[in-house]
């Protein structure tokens, strides 16, 4: 296909890749919020097993997970033709994990606080690796489905929906844990 036919086309869908993306990258940090790295997985970890050295694993697990599989991934992805199929297997791996802690605090509280711990951990480390694997064919499906002059504002309108729906996130995790008892 050549390039002309090409732009033609992102032009065509730009609007609509621009206002799904934009929602779908509010909604994370919605979620995100929920979940604070920050704020709500320290107070997790500390109720748990009360060491503070549990809680610096958590920005670790992060920052490791987010920027280490960048480097192998980027020059595999480079030779791939398609990379959608691999940015949807990540993501499952980036956010099913979550899902799954949620669903093991719900239906097992009861559950020792070793093996909670140990399970959080495991599946936060999931999360944070997935999100790495998935953060560049992500970057890249970006940059192939919005036009270039358009992504200043593609950022900033994600952003910032995501920091007014992340405010919102923090209020109803404030909520969850003064109603709810620990560790559901």
């Amino acid at each position: 296909m050549d390039v002309a036919k090409a732009e033609q086309i992102i032009e065509r869908h730009a609007t609509h890749n621009f206002v799904v993306n934009v929602l779908d990258g509010g909604t994370f940090y919605l979620a995100l919020a929920m979940v604070s790295r920050y704020t709500v997985l320290p107070l997790f970890v500390e109720r748990l097993s009360g060491e503070r050295w549990m809680q610096g694993l958590i920005p670790m697990l992060a920052q490791t997970g987010w920027f280490l599989p960048g480097l192998f991934l980027a020059p595999y992805m480079a030779s791939l033709p398609r990379r959608k199929p691999l940015l949807l297997l990540y993501t499952l791996a980036e956010r099913l994990p979550l899902l799954v802690l949620g669903l093991l605090l719900f239906y097992a509280p009861t559950t020792a606080p070793s093996l909670l711990l140990a399970a959080f951990f495991v599946l936060f480390a999931i999360h944070t690796f997935g999100a790495g694997f998935s953060g560049l064919p992500w970057q890249d499906l970006i940059a192939r489905i919005i036009p270039g002059r358009r992504w200043g504002t593609f950022f900033g309108v994600q952003a910032g929906l995501g920091g007014v729906l992340g405010v919102g996130g923090a209020a109803i995790a404030g909520s969850i844990l003064a109603t709810q008892p620990f560790p559901q």
